[in-house]
């Protein structure tokens, strides 16, 4: 089954590198299709209600891929690829829809994880490290105190009270 089958509203698929739409009915159209052994879901512009319920879906999907997996080496094309849609319209969408990037996501939900073991546990900032996804104990120091606005273990220290950017 080819692209054109498993959406009547596409005219040619992959024709130098490009998809190509038939009329304008489909422009309206959010439908997946399939291009060797990867399976995409085209949307031109994303318009009418259909449209909007799609993308929220995309994007709740995307965000509780995330929220599982946070602790690993998670990238963008690898959320793209769970939610089957191409890298570069997957990080305009949550980006429209979230207002932040994929990597500004991911990084506060990272800190906000960090924080949340430096305030209720007795880990070690290696252990909190790897548990919010990073590799290196010094570039998730850097990250914390960049993000927060203080080093983990000032943070840990004082459990948060009164010591991220911003407070009073």
């Amino acid at each position: 089954m080819n692209a054109y089958n498993q959406n009547p509203y596409m005219e040619n698929y992959l024709l130098d590198g490009r998809c190509s739409l038939s009329n304008n009915a489909a422009e309206n159209a959010i439908g997946p299709f399939t291009v060797g052994r990867k399976n995409w879901l085209f949307a031109d512009s994303p318009k009418g209600p259909d449209a909007s319920a799609a993308v929220y879906s995309i994007i709740e999907t995307a965000k509780n891929y995330i929220k599982n997996n946070y602790h690993k080496d998670i990238s963008l094309d690898d959320v793209s690829r769970e939610v089957n849609i191409s890298p570069y319209y997957f990080s305009k969408l949550f980006k429209e829809t979230t207002g932040e990037n994929f990597i500004e996501y991911l990084t506060n939900l990272r800190m906000d994880k960090a924080k949340e073991l430096l305030q209720t546990t007795e880990c070690s900032m290696k252990e909190i490290c790897v548990k919010t996804g990073y590799s290196d104990p010094n570039y998730f120091s850097r990250s914390f105190k960049k993000n927060v606005g203080v080093t983990p273990t000032e943070y840990k220290e004082n459990r948060g009270k009164g010591q991220e950017q911003g407070s009073v």
